[in-house]
């Protein structure tokens, strides 16, 4: 239920939603484990004009750990 929810405020851009959405991505809880989604995810993220700092470094941190993990 929360994957469908923050992939919904994902859609609508909001960029700490899609550092949510990644995580569960990593976690593969409510979907399928996904890097390559979640990398998606994470740079929108980053790229995102309506994210908290927090939320942006998280997301800069995350990209960081699973960059190898392809």
């Amino acid at each position: 239920m929360m994957f469908k929810w923050f992939r919904k405020s994902s859609r609508m851009g909001d960029g700490d939603a899609d550092v949510d959405v990644a995580k569960l991505y990593l976690a593969g809880c409510g979907t399928g484990k996904s890097i390559p989604m979640a990398k998606l995810h994470l740079h929108n993220a980053i790229a995102s004009n309506h994210i908290t700092e927090a939320g942006r470094e998280e997301a800069e941190e995350l990209l960081r750990r699973c960059s190898g993990a392809l």
